[in-house]
């Protein structure tokens, strides 16, 4: 199954895919970015290890 997406700041264009499930975390996933990187101030650019590991551990906390 190919899937994915693509992630601008303040904008997500994610694929259209049958499993809900799937959406549903790819959607919480890029808001997450966009909330840690805009909201808290957190330069992603230069701390992209930050940006990534805790939008990943929010979104398997949100399962």
């Amino acid at each position: 199954m190919l899937s994915g997406g693509m992630e601008f700041p303040m904008i997500a264009n994610n694929c259209d895919d049958n499993d809900t499930t799937f959406m549903i975390l790819m959607t919480f996933h890029e808001i997450c970015h966009n909330y840690l990187s805009f909201m808290m101030g957190i330069n992603e650019k230069r701390y992209h290890f930050m940006d990534e590991g805790i939008t990943q551990f929010s979104t398997i906390k949100f399962l």
